[in-house]
């Protein structure tokens, strides 16, 4: 889920690619994807040699109503997978707020990588590559608002 209320990414463009038919379970707004070798979108894994890219829907959600929901809960439309069988990705600036992230320390400003689930998570200075740093941390999650600001360049 992406929150309606928190978003900027007018910047940013959005490109559609090919579901894998491997990526089984829910793909949610604000999950990480990449591409595979045949240009098809699957979950991300992190890894340092792939990259990685937002997913967005043209439903942008309500904390209380939306929180997790995967992108196919939308109505029909050129995001719907279930209609097009594509994905679309944000490319370039943005800056929003999701609630696809893992569990960690989040401090505003800290560096983000993917994790391998396709969420974000905190990266670590002096442990991870900075290969790996897809945005920094512009919201941290709080009391019942369980989501994670991300501004990405």
């Amino acid at each position: 889920m992406i929150k309606a209320n928190a978003r900027f990414f007018n910047n940013a463009h959005r490109l559609s690619f090919k579901l894998a038919s491997s990526v089984t379970g829910d793909v949610k707004d604000g999950q990480f994807l990449t591409l595979n070798t045949s240009g098809e979108a699957v979950i991300s894994t992190g890894a340092a040699n792939a990259f990685s890219m937002m997913t967005i829907s043209s439903r942008y959600g309500t904390f209380d109503a939306d929180v997790g929901a995967p992108i196919t809960n939308a109505p029909a439309g050129r995001d719907t997978i279930t209609s097009t069988g594509m994905v679309t990705c944000l490319i370039g600036p943005y800056n929003l707020i999701t609630d696809q992230y893992e569990t960690g320390t989040y401090v505003n400003g800290i560096a983000l990588k993917v994790s391998a689930n396709g969420k974000v998570m905190p990266w670590v200075s002096g442990t991870d590559s900075p290969q790996l740093i897809v945005g920094y941390c512009s919201k941290i999650p709080t009391g019942s608002d369980l989501t994670v600001g991300i501004f990405h360049e």
